[in-house]
C-alpha cells in the first residue's frame, strides 16, 4: 500500500493510491505534541509524548523519554528512542540524534531506522515492511508500507517517525 503524507493548513491528509483521503491527523491544541488520527470524523488513535523523571546520575535521555500511540486510552504501541552514538561532538552545538526507534506492537517489535538521506525503514525481524521517503523536503511524503496493517495504524507510526525526526531541533530563547 502507498500512503501519501500532505500537509494542509489544519494538519495532514493521507491519501491512498487511488488519491482518496483515508486518514487525517490533527493536533489536539496549538501547544500540545499531542496528535489526533481520525477516519470519517471517528478519532480512532492519540499520540503522546511521555517523558519520565530522570535519574540524578543518569545522563541517558533515551531512557526519559517514550512515544505512545494510544488506541481509546490504551497504548497500542509503544516507541523507545535510540540515540546515536556518535553524537554531541566536542566544539559545536550538535545535540544527541535519535537514531531509530524500538516499536513495540500487538504485532511484534519493530525498528523504525533514519537514514543517511533522512528516509526511514521500518523492519519487522531484518523484513522492510515499511519505508518512508525523505523528510525535510517541500513535496508530499510517500509511506511504502504493507497491506496487512491498516492505513490508520501506518498513520500513527508515521507519527511517532515524526517526533523521532525532530526531537534532535533545538529550541533557542
Amino acid at each position: 500500500m502507498m500512503l501519501k503524507f500532505a500537509s494542509t493548513l489544519t494538519g495532514v491528509k493521507v491519501k491512498n493510491d487511488d488519491g482518496n483521503t483515508v486518514v487525517t491527523i490533527k493536533k489536539e491544541s496549538v501547544f500540545s505534541p499531542t496528535k489526533l488520527i481520525s477516519t470519517n470524523n471517528e478519532i480512532l488513535y492519540h499520540t503522546s509524548i511521555i517523558d519520565f523523571e530522570a535519574a540524578k546520575d543518569s545522563w541517558n535521555r533515551a531512557a526519559n523519554r517514550k512515544y505512545i500511540l494510544y488506541d481509546k486510552s490504551d497504548p497500542y504501541i509503544s516507541a523507545d528512542l535510540i540515540f546515536a552514538k556518535d553524537a554531541g561532538h566536542l566544539g559545536r552545538i550538535n545535540p544527541p540524534q535519535v537514531e531509530r526507534l524500538i516499536l513495540k506492537t500487538p504485532f511484534g517489535e519493530w525498528e523504525a531506522e533514519r537514514q543517511t538521506d533522512y528516509s526511514v525503514l521500518i523492519t519487522d525481524c531484518s523484513k522492510v515492511i515499511g519505508k518512508i521517503t525523505p523528510f525535510y523536503k517541500i513535496a508530499p511524503q510517500i509511506f511504502a508500507c504493507s497491506d496487512e496493517y491498516p492505513a490508520a495504524m501506518w498513520a500513527g507510526v508515521y507519527v511517532l517517525v515524526d517526533y523521532m525526526m525532530h526531537e534532535d531541533e533545538l529550541i533557542s530563547v
